[in-house]
């Protein structure tokens, strides 16, 4: 081979040995100096092989993956906020991924973590976080993805809705109310004569997702309420309750999710509960029988074992079957609570068999402290969340 042949093989494998150390080096990161500069430039942890943009996600992982343009991409994102719109963020999950988070599902755990990095630039009370399922692609499983989704929603109700007082968005228990409120909440509390109650009960659907302490969104929307017309009516004069909307999709934008009636009140007294005294309230399905403190037994009061005797003595003639739930405040740890409210429970379904009633026409559960009627912040509150409801079936 000639000196021609060997400089021209010489030029080409020195061509092709920088084209390598190009492409792997500088293009791919894999060199070990590229790799450690790349690594320290951000808190982000990118896939050989993909392009990875300024927030995405791994497989099974919760916690977001942000780049060098996060920044930028925050700061796009806000200068379309106003002063009284949401900030909506939705995380996006897959049937086939591994949720090992709190949350009802990771997209839930995504949105919360995402609204954490917007925090600091935004009021957190303007920032509402929801849920979205998508189809799994075949690239999630090894590359970093786009998780998120982001969208303003207007506060302010606007259209054929503006003059209605109080609204909701989906996946919230947030009120949304409007100049009208006021004028409404003073008419209903004017309405509210001395023999009457408020009942108030928060319309939910099972397609919600349910972020809230409370056992269903319903519940949450219902006490948010209550808050919303206390001091104006009394605590004791407003009771909450639910209804679950099966099988309909959550509507776009804001939306009632309430429904406020005035009913009677038994015997034109408040349904009030008082320290170390227990009381029989009667409720929709059945009557309530309130609890001292951290107690199992109930008060030794005449009317209750009156109505005990007479429920008993109807279950033998006519075979009713009940069911007896029994509830807590939230004060101590949610299994003792449970157990606490099945002893409840258990004791007055004792009480009903010594009285003759039949034991097979009985059946008992405890829901602890995770179904409140009432705020477990007051005294008043708590001391109504502690009882047994015996429903009749």
């Amino acid at each position: 081979m000639n000196a021609r042949a060997l400089t021209i093989l010489g030029l080409l494998l020195l061509w092709m040995g920088l084209c390598w150390y190009y492409y792997t080096c500088q293009i791919k990161g894999l060199c070990d100096g590229s790799r450690n500069a790349t690594t320290s430039s951000t808190s982000a942890i990118s896939n050989s092989g993909s392009k990875q943009g300024p927030l995405s996600f791994n497989w099974s992982k919760e916690a977001p993956v942000t780049s060098k343009e996060f920044a930028k991409y925050k700061q796009d994102i806000l200068s379309k906020a106003t002063n009284d719109n949401i900030l909506e963020i939705s995380g996006w999950y897959t049937e086939q991924e591994a949720n090992n988070t709190s949350f009802a599902n990771l997209g839930l755990a995504r949105a919360e973590k995402v609204k954490q990095l917007f925090k600091d630039k935004i009021d957190i009370s303007r920032i509402r976080t929801t849920s979205k399922l998508v189809p799994t692609r075949d690239h999630m499983r090894k590359n970093s993805f786009e998780g998120i989704e982001f969208k303003f929603m207007d506060k302010q109700v606007t259209g054929n809705k503006a003059d209605r007082p109080i609204m909701f968005a989906c996946n919230s228990a947030e009120a949304v109310t409007n100049k009208k409120f006021l004028s409404y909440k003073n008419r209903v509390s004017g309405e509210l004569k001395n023999d009457k109650k408020l009942v108030i009960t928060g319309i939910y659907r099972d397609s919600e997702t349910n972020n809230t302490k409370y056992e269903n969104l319903g519940i949450a929307r219902a006490e948010e309420m209550k808050k919303l017309f206390t001091p104006k009516v009394k605590g004791s004069l407003i009771e909450t309750a639910s209804r679950l909307l099966k099988g309909q999709p959550c509507p776009e934008g804001m939306f009632e999710s309430v429904d406020i009636k005035m009913t009677a009140l038994d015997g034109g007294k408040a349904p009030t509960v008082t320290q170390g005294k227990a009381k029989v309230q009667k409720i929709k399905d059945g009557v309530r029988i309130y609890f001292a403190s951290n107690s199992t037994q109930k008060q030794v009061d005449p009317a209750i074992d009156k109505y005990l005797t007479e429920l008993a003595a109807d279950m033998k003639s006519t075979n009713k079957k009940i069911r007896i739930v029994g509830h807590t405040d939230n004060r101590g740890e949610a299994e003792p609570n449970k157990a606490l409210g099945l002893k409840r429970a258990n004791s007055v379904r004792n009480l009903l068999v010594k009285k003759g009633a039949s034991a097979r026409l009985i059946s008992v559960d405890s829901k602890g402290e995770t179904a409140p009627i009432a705020d477990n912040e007051t005294d008043n509150g708590r001391q109504q969340n502690r009882r047994v409801e015996i429903l009749f079936k």
